[in-house]
């Protein structure tokens, strides 16, 4: 089991390939790794890391909407 910064800086190249399936901006999964992955993309987070990062490890994390991320 992994976190997902953990899981993001083993290899190069993971951050970029999971925004581009999560459809969202480099800067925008810079901010989910710090700050929370939305609960829309929980699923899809442990699904593209074939279940290195958890469910559990995610939301150990704060969790966020993409519209509670958009005012804060």
């Amino acid at each position: 089991m992994s976190d997902l910064k953990t899981w993001l800086s083993q290899e190069r190249g993971r951050s970029k390939a999971l925004a581009a399936r999560l459809g969202v901006s480099k800067s925008r999964m810079s901010q989910m790794v710090s700050g929370g992955v939305p609960r829309e993309h929980l699923i899809a987070v442990r699904d593209f890391t074939n279940g290195e990062v958890t469910l559990e490890a995610l939301l150990t994390q704060p969790v966020h909407t993409q519209q509670e991320a958009a005012h804060a």
